[in-house]
């Protein structure tokens, strides 16, 4: 049996997702390294292997395979999350495991990505659009894990779901952010930290609450 016979042919489908994955792993490397605004599209292809014309062919511009960035990050972020929180017994404990979790991420990468991309949308009003939706469902996610945290513990919400949620949000963003300015000012297990404090502080607001 020749070499051709035993190797799987892949189907057309799976040749466009591993063209797909390798201009997204092209695009991620070079907006880190260079940046958005300084990356074109041609060198994303050159890097992955392919030509413009393969390029054209998964994503419609460069603001497009970004945005198809986010939405790899944070589909992959949610259910890291939301595996973590299901199979954790106390917010100390998933926090534990989300800081192991972290150790083999790419933060910096992700944290300039994400930075960079922010401020361009903020200029482009179309792109804004896009990137609010994104932010929404990631804030729908902080919701439920919030929610679900409570009801483990049977207490009701001692604040607004949406209020508080917006509070974590900002937190996640901020200080990978600042740690890249200050990593020995801003500890990298600064988020849970915070977010563990008012989460027992709701939780003693909450238990104050029902029992007067």
């Amino acid at each position: 049996m020749s070499m051709a016979s035993r190797t799987k042919r892949l189907t057309r489908t799976e040749q466009r997702e591993q063209t797909r994955a390798k201009l997204l792993d092209a695009a991620e490397e070079l907006f880190t390294k260079r940046g958005f605004g300084a990356t074109s599209v041609e060198e994303i292809a050159e890097a992955a292997g392919f030509t413009r014309g393969a390029f054209y062919s998964n994503f419609e511009d460069k603001d497009d395979i970004f945005l198809a960035l986010l939405d790899h990050n944070l589909e992959s972020r949610i259910a890291e999350l939301t595996g973590v929180f299901n199979d954790s017994s106390s917010l100390p404990e998933a926090f534990n495991a989300i800081i192991e979790g972290n150790a083999r991420r790419a933060i910096r990468s992700q944290t300039i990505l994400n930075t960079e991309f922010w401020l361009y949308a903020a200029r482009n009003p179309k792109v804004k659009r896009k990137l609010a939706d994104r932010q929404r469902t990631e804030l729908r996610a902080f919701e439920r894990a919030i929610r679900a945290q409570y009801d483990a513990i049977g207490l009701e919400l001692p604040f607004d779901l949406h209020d508080a949620a917006l509070v974590v949000m900002m937190l996640d963003v901020a200080a990978p952010r600042f740690a890249l300015i200050d990593p020995e000012d801003v500890p990298a297990d600064f988020f849970f930290r915070a977010v563990l404090q008012l989460f027992e502080a709701g939780v003693a607001l909450a238990e104050k609450r029902a029992g007067d």
